[in-house]
């Protein structure tokens, strides 16, 4: 009799491990009250009709609930109703790694009625003093329509997020946040919104590997990108075909290049404002046409060698890097960049591509038209830290490409921790590419290519 009881107590505690490990917390709000876990930390909160309606009067106003155990990693996911908004920029958020009380800090997955906005979707944290901090931004393809429900999900393990709607990925990133575990949360603003289905299970590591192994990749490459400034501009004339053919020769990840538009409309590639300082011409691209421009000389400057070398047009750039190398195109003039993305469109490499620039206006515009190409924005001297954010704030973007200076210790894990991407330039001496490694810059640029990569790939075939 007594084996026999153990028999079943081991088959139950089995039992009971096997179903906690598959859903570790449920609630379909099958009640007629708040669940007890629930606890209001502001606004209007209440079960109707089997679901949990949440509402804030007005964007002024925060309405925020908690609930559940305090969890490191796990799968979040809940269905999403909005059943009315003051304005469609206002917004719902499902938020996690919460403090008992439901205070800040906390971390957020924000979605706001109108989605297709360019902040429509934010990953983003609350910080300890309450501010917001938004990392990062994504339009979703469609409006949130009132009484249209929606699955909400987050996967998380340590650092790595996974935000999902109605189960397509709409982040995977690597972002340093301010809690390692914590409870959960619903939090509306400026809208009514109903909630329903809310599941909580472990996060499965096979399930997400692979989407592990890309995010890590691109937040800490195993080897710095090694990008080639205007081609490998050592050898060839800068900014020409020859020098991005022997960029790609000598095996540089990336290609960076420089464009300005012509009188006529084209997207020509060539450093300055004027033709002067690299061809046997002269005068301002903006006032010469594109044949005025393929009849000029940009190599014989370089080398006789190179003689009769032509101004390349950004297509032509494209085509030459196309399935070999990620080009890098700097954006010289504000007014081009909507051009600029519809010839990448055209050639469909927007997965090849990432765009830089000096100007704010033009990263935050490439950010509107083309979220998913990497927009960095150029800085070359700032007094501190605090102007470097200023200015990546005003471009709304996390890449930080920098002067080489700037990039110092502190610097370096001042923004690293605050989940930016370190890109540096021009870096042609070893001592300090050696440095930027060290420091987690993830992409130097060079006009020495193949000393960057026999350098720093000494790795690459352990």
């Amino acid at each position: 009799m007594r084996r026999s009881n153990y028999l079943i107590l081991i088959l139950v505690l089995i039992f009971s491990v096997t179903t906690l490990a598959f859903d570790v917390y449920t609630q379909d709000f099958s009640g007629d009250n708040l669940p007890e876990d629930f606890k209001v930390i502001e606004g209007k909160w209440k079960v109707e009709e089997g679901r949990l309606v949440g509402e804030s009067s007005s964007g002024s106003v925060q309405g925020r609930v908690i609930f559940g155990p305090e969890l490191e990693e796990f799968v979040y996911s809940v269905d999403a109703t909005y059943l009315s908004a003051v304005n469609n920029s206002r917004w719902f958020s499902i938020f996690f790694r919460a403090t008992p009380n439901g205070m800040a800090p906390y971390h957020m997955f924000t979605i706001r009625q109108n989605a297709t906005a360019s902040n429509g979707t934010e990953l983003a944290f609350r910080e300890p003093g309450g501010n917001w901090d938004v990392r990062r931004t994504k339009a979703y393809k469609r409006q949130f329509k009132i009484g249209e429900t929606y699955r909400i999900k987050v996967a998380v393990t340590g650092d790595y997020f996974f935000y999902f709607i109605n189960d397509e990925l709409q982040f995977a990133a690597y972002e340093k946040g301010f809690r390692k575990d914590g409870v959960f949360g619903l939090h509306v603003n400026g809208c009514k919104v109903a909630f329903d289905n809310i599941k909580i299970e472990p996060f499965n590591k096979e399930e997400f590997q692979e989407l592990v192994d890309e995010v890590a990749l691109e937040a800490s490459p195993i080897f710095p990108r090694i990008v080639a400034h205007r081609g490998n501009s050592s050898v060839a004339p800068e900014n020409t075909l020859a020098a991005i053919k022997s960029a790609i020769e000598v095996g540089a990840d990336q290609v960076e290049i420089d464009v300005y538009m012509t009188k006529d409309g084209e997207i020509v590639v060539m450093h300055d404002a004027t033709v002067d300082r690299t061809t046997n011409g002269r005068g301002y691209i903006s006032q010469m046409t594109l044949e005025e421009i393929k009849a000029l000389d940009a190599g014989s400057k370089k080398s006789a060698i190179y003689k009769g070398e032509p101004v390349p047009t950004l297509k032509e750039a494209l085509l030459e890097v196309k399935g070999k190398a990620r080009l890098v195109i700097e954006i010289k003039a504000t007014g081009i960049e909507e051009k600029v993305v519809e010839i990448v469109d055209e050639l469909k490499m927007r997965k090849e591509v990432a765009i830089i620039s000096f100007n704010a206006y033009s990263i935050k515009k490439v950010g509107e038209i083309a979220p998913d190409i990497p927009a960095a924005i150029l800085i070359g001297s700032a007094a501190d830290y605090k102007e470097i954010e200023r200015i990546a704030k005003s471009a709304n973007t996390r890449i930080l490409d920098l002067a080489h200076p700037l990039i110092d210790n502190k610097t370096a894990a001042y923004f690293l921790d605050r989940g930016y991407a370190l890109w540096a330039w021009t870096v042609d001496n070893k001592e300090i590419m050696q440095q930027m490694k060290d420091r987690g810059v993830s992409l130097i640029t060079t006009n020495v290519p193949a000393t960057a990569l026999s350098m720093l790939r000494v790795q690459k075939q352990d």
